[in-house]
């Protein structure tokens, strides 16, 4: 699992629309095996099918 996360965070690092890639959860802690554990942070635009935020409809 090591070898694949450090594939993405290489493969993100050279991604100009990547402003940065955020280890976390069990990858940190050293588990072996999890859900999550890497948070890619984008440039804002328009991915298609992608909806990134909701604005609230609460005030």
């Amino acid at each position: 699992m090591i070898r694949e996360v450090e594939s993405v965070v290489r493969k993100a690092q050279k991604d100009d629309d990547v402003l940065a890639t955020i280890l976390f959860g069990s990858y940190v802690r050293g588990e072996r095996y999890s859900d999550i554990d890497i948070c890619l942070v984008l440039q804002p635009k328009d991915y298609p099918n992608v909806e990134l935020f909701k604005k609230s409809s609460h005030t």
